[in-house]
């Protein structure tokens, strides 16, 4: 919480998981942590190999909560990277199609 003390928590369906992680790597770059691309249906980072990457957003899955829903935490180093992407969520979809 030190390097990243700007959260936001969301229900969402896999997709829209897909979509808001490959949001945040095309603005703000690659996610802090053990690389979680190489399980992606959207995937931004093409190293199939395990590896890691420094950043300045990561995030947590906490709970499935229904078949394919659940809780995911996304955490960011600056308040700003935070308010852009709580500004961006309703254009995450890029018009693909997913069912609620």
């Amino acid at each position: 919480m030190k390097r990243f003390p700007f959260p936001v928590m969301l229900k969402v369906s896999y997709p829209e998981l897909d979509f808001a992680n490959r949001w945040c790597w095309q603005k703000f770059g690659p996610r802090d942590g053990e690389c979680s691309q190489v399980h992606s249906e959207y995937r931004t980072c093409f190293n199939s190999e395990p590896h890691q990457h420094s950043g300045t957003w990561t995030s947590n899955w906490f709970e499935k909560v229904d078949y394919d829903f659940g809780f995911n935490e996304w955490y960011f180093s600056s308040i700003g990277d935070r308010d852009m992407f709580i500004a961006g969520l309703d254009e995450m979809n890029w018009g693909e199609n997913y069912s609620r």
